[in-house]
């Protein structure tokens, strides 16, 4: 569940990121809006980028669990983060990018760059099937439970996102052998 939660930082992190023209000014507007994932199993993810302050971008996260795996029927928990995460755009740039724009490819893509950060947030969670268990935010669904940290600690890292056809492909800077990569976390679709 740790690596769930560090990922969903991470994504949280990634999707701040801005920019696209490669211009002195960032196209940073585009970005804002609202987004939404299913994972497949049960919960949905939805991101809200509010319009930017210069080259600064505020990032709002919340999350359903949902009757049904597909992400359908009734909701029986509300995830919410209580701290936003804000982004610094620094620079677009051509860049080693693995999960785009297809899943488990390698590719060289333009990524829009900068530094992002969340302060210590909690984790709360509402709906029929919220409950804590061993001080975590959970929701039961089934015989299913997810839960969350209630605290997700503070975090700075550098992190990209590339918008293609609607889709928000969020990604984090990474170190490997062959020298740095963006390594996509999150794919998100625009609502």
């Amino acid at each position: 569940m740790k690596k769930y939660i560090a990922a969903l930082s991470l994504s949280i992190l990634a999707l701040a990121a801005c920019g696209g023209s490669g211009n002195d000014t960032p196209p940073l507007s585009r970005y804002a809006g609202d987004y939404a994932s299913c994972d497949g199993d049960h919960v949905r993810q939805f991101i809200g980028i509010s319009q930017p302050v210069g080259n600064i971008l505020t990032i709002k996260l919340h999350e359903r669990v949902y009757q049904y795996a597909e992400c359908s029927g009734a909701v029986v928990g509300y995830f919410n983060y209580s701290s936003p995460v804000t982004f610094s755009y620094s620079q677009t740039k051509d860049a080693v990018v693995y999960g785009y724009p297809t899943w488990n490819k390698w590719n060289t893509a333009a990524i829009d760059a900068g530094t992002s950060s969340i302060s210590t947030s909690t984790v709360s969670v509402t709906g029929s099937g919220a409950k804590m268990i061993d001080g975590k935010a959970c929701a039961v669904v089934g015989s299913k439970t997810f839960c969350r940290e209630s605290t997700i600690p503070a975090n700075t890292d550098s992190a990209g996102i590339i918008l293609f056809n609607g889709i928000l492909y969020s990604a984090t800077l990474k170190f490997g052998t062959g020298g740095p990569y963006y390594n996509v976390d999150s794919i998100d679709v625009k609502q």
